[in-house]
């Protein structure tokens, strides 16, 4: 009876040795196919990544490739956009403003060859002292002379009757004011500057010099 017992109890364990083996080798299989299915993973995520960063290489070398090609084009065309730039005024300075109105006078007559008369000669020049720098209307202040008072209609240049129409080298006086302070105010104001110079008052020559009257 006891030696039944031992024989049967010897057949468990050899039993469940046996289930032991069997549950370990399938563990193992189990391991060795999870081991081989992350590596599979890994391989791909790390071919995937690479392809990623290879397009992105592609397409920055394009960026730049079509940033060198388009660069002239761009360059050109930002030089025709305008710009913005401040508008200043015009500080109205006897002198100054004899000056400027010389080098209008002197545009137009380069263009016409010859002076022009002297009812319309502020109406010309005006188109010549205009630049993009002067506020709208700026331009008006260079053809007031401040020592004629701030009057409103008021100018005080006058443009010499001797020179009206003609050319600069068929004047023989050169020191022969063109452009001077007059006693007359209005708009295209011209005439004698001995009879309506402003006493002790200054005038710009032929040669561009300033003069007394």
């Amino acid at each position: 009876m006891l030696q039944a017992q031992t024989v049967t109890f010897g057949a468990a364990l050899l039993v469940q040795g046996n289930g032991r083996k069997r549950s370990g080798v399938a563990s193992e299989g189990v391991s060795w196919k999870s081991r081989m299915m992350n590596s599979r993973r890994r391989f791909k995520l790390g071919e995937a990544n690479k392809l990623v960063l290879q397009g992105l290489v592609v397409v920055l070398v394009l960026i730049v490739g079509v940033g060198i090609w388009a660069y002239p084009t761009i360059r050109d065309l930002l030089t025709l956009v305008p710009k913005s730039e401040k508008k200043i005024g015009w500080s109205p300075g006897t002198e100054v403003n004899l000056k400027a109105l010389y080098t209008g006078l002197m545009l137009q007559h380069d263009s016409d060859g010859q002076f022009p008369q002297g009812g319309q000669w502020m109406d010309l020049v005006i188109k010549r002292v205009r630049n993009e720098t002067l506020e709208a209307g700026a331009e008006n202040q260079k053809f007031k002379d401040p020592r004629a008072g701030a009057k409103s209609g008021e100018f005080g240049f006058a443009m010499n009757d001797a020179a009206a129409g003609k050319y600069k080298d068929d004047i023989k006086d050169k020191e022969m004011p063109l452009i001077f302070e007059s006693t007359d105010t209005k708009w295209d104001a011209h005439g004698d500057p001995t009879k309506i110079g402003r006493k002790n008052g200054i005038g710009i020559s032929i040669e561009g010099k300033i003069v007394r009257l």
